[in-house]
């Protein structure tokens, strides 16, 4: 089966997406699927033991690791990411705590398999001063061992007011090698609501020196929902993103209201939903990005043809983490600090969604696990579906009746009608509008059951 990309010229794309949403209550706005089931559904009966068990397991087994820091907090205000702000001396403690966690948990993994995949995520991921990183970097290679290998993930977001040349090539010293820059939006009057002035020339030197880095599969990010934003001023934004030559452009929609069953669709145009305005500025993201040569990998994710995720997606071999889009699969993934994320094969744990309760039980010589879940056989079969739809943008229906429990072809009865997805032989694909309108099929799969 072969998904069908979004043409360049998506006129008719953008015109049925616009229906469905005025005359079906569909929400382009979705959050984004990273793990099934959703985090809200974990349960605080899952102990950090449950969870160091799982460790033990999928250590035996030889996984690959896959690793992320949380940093949730920054050193300047920021409206639109609505992170702590804090000082040289917390960030310390911070990367103190962090190097509990990871002895408490390398304990429990083949340190000499070293780290595959490599995260740094959050809004103050690059809050550290250079010697912090560094500091680190050296933690985690002393914990689990980084590795050499041209074939390793090793990223971090970007925040263009913390950071200058200097930090690109000191990141560049430490192994990283995919950048991730939290533009969030150039226009000057859209930064001054939300309190983060970055003049574009700034910017433009970060994405000159990462590509003379040769950094090339560089993300820039474009937050969606920002108080002031127009149509055009978002298509501004676009318009000078795209003379940057990005390998790739990640539009992030604003957080949507509770998600619906299949079965409840006719009923969403009575449904509070995400605003006009805001539907909108996502349809001008996509036809401006998709008419600058960009493919549409799904999810908000925007790639050049020849970038690894486009020929991953078309070869077959894409997969998803915690973090989104990968080129292989993660193996264990393994998240460090305030509110991470882990999944170990069926096992998901979290941690502590507070910075105090983080840190007690760091202190305490425990891990900081709040909440987890493991997953039973249908749960299981449920995820791997939606996993595969997510990335492929196809699916076998015969696999729908034992992942959901219920007839394929009811379930996709609605989604065909509103042409969302079309059959493909035997098999099903996701249309140019429901690449667009993704949440809303794997919520209808997701809610079936």
């Amino acid at each position: 089966m072969f998904a069908q990309a979004i043409p360049s010229d998506c006129a008719e794309t953008s015109r049925l997406i616009r229906e469905l949403i005025s005359q079906r209550g569909y929400d382009i706005c979705r959050p984004h699927y990273l793990t099934y089931p959703e985090p809200r559904a974990f349960s605080d009966t899952f102990t950090a033991e449950d969870f160091q068990a799982a460790l033990v397991r999928g250590n035996s087994a030889g996984q690959p690791l896959s690793l992320h820091v949380q940093v949730p907090f920054c050193r300047t205000p920021d409206s639109a990411r609505q992170a702590p702000v804090v000082d040289t001396p917390m960030l310390e403690a911070y990367v103190s705590r962090l190097d509990r966690e990871m002895v408490l948990t390398s304990r429990l993994l083949d340190h000499h398999q070293g780290i595959h995949r490599l995260h740094w995520v959050g809004a103050g991921a690059t809050s550290f001063s250079l010697d912090q990183m560094s500091d680190l970097i050296d933690r985690l290679d002393a914990r689990f061992g980084l590795v050499e290998s041209r074939q390793r993930d090793y990223a971090i977001e970007v925040n263009p007011r913390e950071s200058n040349v200097l930090t690109l090539r000191h990141l560049q010293a430490l192994g990283f090698n995919r950048l991730i820059l939290d533009v969030q939006d150039l226009d000057p009057a859209v930064q001054h609501t939300i309190n983060r002035i970055q003049p574009r020339a700034k910017v433009e030197s970060l994405v000159d020196e990462a590509h003379r880095l040769n950094l090339d599969a560089l993300t820039m990010d474009l937050r969606i929902g920002l108080p002031s934003q127009t149509p055009d001023s978002v298509d501004r934004t676009l318009e000078q993103m795209i003379a940057m030559a990005p390998a790739r452009v990640r539009v992030i929609p604003p957080p949507s209201r509770p998600r619906f069953a299949l079965k409840t669709l006719r009923h969403r145009r009575q449904s509070p939903g995400t605003s006009d305005n805001v539907q909108t500025l996502m349809i001008t993201s996509l036809e401006r990005l998709v008419k600058a040569g960009y493919v549409y990998i799904g999810q908000g994710h925007f790639a050049r043809p020849k970038d690894s995720l486009t020929l991953a997606q078309d070869q077959g071999r894409l997969a998803i983490d915690l973090q989104g889009y990968a080129i292989v699969g993660s193996g264990i993934q393994l998240g460090l600090g305030v509110a991470a994320i882990s999944r170990v094969d069926d096992v998901y744990a979290r941690n502590a969604l507070s910075l105090g309760g983080y840190e007690r039980a760091l202190d305490a010589g425990r891990l900081a696990t709040a909440c987890g879940l493991e997953l039973g056989g249908d749960e299981c079969l449920r995820r791997d579906a939606i996993e595969r739809l997510v990335c492929d943008m196809a699916l076998d229906p015969r696999r729908l009746g034992d992942a959901f429990g219920v007839d394929g072809d009811a379930c996709l009865a609605v989604l065909e009608r509103d042409g969302l997805v079309a059959r493909q032989g035997q098999g099903l694909v996701v249309t140019p509008a429901g690449r667009m309108l993704l949440g809303d099929i794997i919520q209808a799969f997701n809610d079936s059951g």
